[in-house]
């Protein structure tokens, strides 16, 4: 009941500081909220699920038709890694990534009818990569193994379709086109929690399945497809 009040007070707030000040005071600032999902093609994985996104972004309009966009948002998504099987173990393993991107890029706005607008934007940044995998021996969790975030860079090509409910409020659709390039770049293994490897029982195992395990470049690609909320400041 008090987190209930505590959520509808805050609404409140927020609607009356969007929605009280006169249309003569609106700046060129505009702030949005997205979520997203859709499709993941990532370097560690052949089979992928568990992908969305959400984020926020600030548009600085110069013109009706130009301006200035940056977007910070956060990626989760998990993937199955390959098996190997010994004479006494069957190790498996899930990949699972959590990670910030910020990019920022002009914006190209193109008005249609009745307070609706069309954007294309391209933006270039950074994402920093962050990855835990969970072995699994059997089917039992063997072990979790943590790697050191490393910074990527990353590009994306958006397109927007926007419809303006009021002079401040307006709902969003998005098509965005995301890469980043990882330079072949290895993960260095931060901790390892859960039992040890054991000693390789013939030449190639474990130690083939180690070596994938900690060779798994960051190379990330999306197709993410989602809705939002913008708002005029």
């Amino acid at each position: 009941m008090i987190k209930k009040s505590l959520l509808s007070g805050v609404f409140v707030i927020f609607y009356g500081w969007a929605f009280a000040q006169s249309p003569e005071r609106l700046t060129r600032f505009t702030a949005g909220l997205d979520a997203g999902s859709g499709l993941a093609i990532h370097s560690c994985c052949s089979d992928m699920w568990g992908f969305y996104t959400f984020g926020g972004n600030m548009e600085y309009r110069f013109r009706r038709r130009w301006s200035v966009e940056s977007s910070l948002r956060y990626l989760s998504m998990e993937g199955r890694l390959s098996s190997y099987r010994g004479d006494e173990y069957i190790f498996s393993g899930f990949y699972r990534v959590n990670n910030p991107s910020l990019t920022v890029g002009p914006r190209f706005n193109i008005p249609l009818h009745s307070g609706r607008e069309l954007s294309i934007s391209p933006k270039a940044g950074f994402l920093l990569n962050r990855v835990s995998q969970d072995i699994h021996n059997s089917g039992l969790l063997f072990q979790t193994r943590t790697y050191k975030p490393n910074l990527l860079p990353a590009f994306e090509l958006g397109a927007r379709f926007t419809w303006w409910l009021t002079e401040r409020l307006a709902v969003e659709s998005f098509l965005v086109y995301f890469a980043n390039s990882d330079d072949n770049a290895t993960p260095r293994l931060q901790k390892e929690e859960g039992q040890p490897f054991p000693e390789p029982i013939i030449d190639w195992f474990p130690d083939n399945f180690i070596r994938t395990l900690d060779d798994r470049p960051g190379e990330l690609i999306l197709l993410n497809m989602g809705l939002g909320l913008r708002f005029r400041l």
